[in-house]
């Protein structure tokens, strides 16, 4: 649909994937008439949400630290997407179990993608 032709201002709308060309033709008080064409590329809007894994450090293992990882949508294995590693400060301290790897989602940009439910164009990972 496209709406306000004939104004300053016009917009198009409940359009679907594809390639689409538009026109605009202005005409001035003399009659003077001046076009040109754009075409626009419409995509699907991505779906889904990204995904928060929370991996543990095994007791068994020694060394080492759990951490908490965000994969935004459209997100493929073997894909670039920038990488954000968010080192906490010491109230997030812990040995990266179960019962602690959580407070790395407490603070900093874990706790606002949890909280906004927002999605974000980047890897996060976030070490106990």
């Amino acid at each position: 649909t496209l709406t306000g032709a004939t104004t300053l201002s016009a917009t198009a709308s409940g359009l679907v994937q594809g390639l689409y060309e538009f026109e605009l033709t202005v005409t001035d008080d003399d009659g003077a008439t001046a076009s040109d064409r754009v075409k626009v590329q419409v995509t699907p809007a991505p779906t889904g949400r990204g995904t928060t894994q929370e991996v543990y450090k095994s007791p068994s293992t020694p060394g080492g630290y759990g951490y908490v990882v965000y994969l935004p949508p459209g997100y493929e294995e073997g894909s670039n997407w920038p990488i954000v590693f968010f080192l906490h400060g010491m109230g997030e301290q812990g040995d990266g179990g179960v019962d602690q790897l959580k407070r790395v989602r407490t603070h900093g940009p874990q706790a606002y993608i949890d909280r906004e439910g927002k999605d974000y164009p980047f890897i996060l990972v976030s070490p106990q």
